[in-house]
């Protein structure tokens, strides 16, 4: 599914002479991608999200989603995941042109994955996340999904 934010910007000026000021009409249609920000967790998370000097704070539900429709694809994001009983971790999503240039292609869609470790605030053992960053290659929608790996295996014997 594709998303986008539709921003239009109208400046009326009209094609006539009024005293010494000539008058134009102009339109300013501007599409950008929004970001999507997946939790796949079953603990809430707080994710800071800074891009070119603007930081923006999500708490996201377990087994939830948030978008963010103003993003500009042209900065590196800065990403703080906050879970509630552990320290922050911190990530980057690069600008696109750089993403492109490091992530792997499959799909249409550029990803890349990377584990992270929450560490406790008590004296619990860490949380090893994966945060898995991927970005269409055709309207470049960017998209964040933060999850715990985990194996299941059968431990029944005959």
């Amino acid at each position: 599914m594709i998303y986008y934010c539709l921003e239009i910007v109208i400046v009326l000026i009209l094609d006539r002479y009024v005293g010494n000021l000539l008058i134009v009409l102009i339109h300013y249609v501007a599409l950008t991608a929004l970001l999507m920000v997946k939790n796949n967790m079953s603990e809430e998370v707080s994710v800071t999200i800074d891009s070119g000097g603007s930081a923006r704070t999500l708490l996201i539900a377990e087994v939830n989603n948030a978008c963010i429709y103003h993003i500009d694809s042209t900065h590196d994001l800065d990403l703080v995941f906050h879970v509630h009983g552990f320290r922050p971790i911190i990530s980057m999503f690069p600008r696109a042109e750089a993403f492109v240039a490091v992530a792997r292609f499959h799909e249409n869609k550029f990803s890349q994955s990377e584990t992270l470790t929450f560490y406790p605030d008590s004296s619990n053992g860490p949380i090893y996340v994966t945060v898995e960053k991927t970005m269409d290659a055709f309207c470049g929608v960017r998209e964040i999904c933060i999850f715990v790996s985990f194996l299941l295996y059968n431990c029944t014997f005959k």
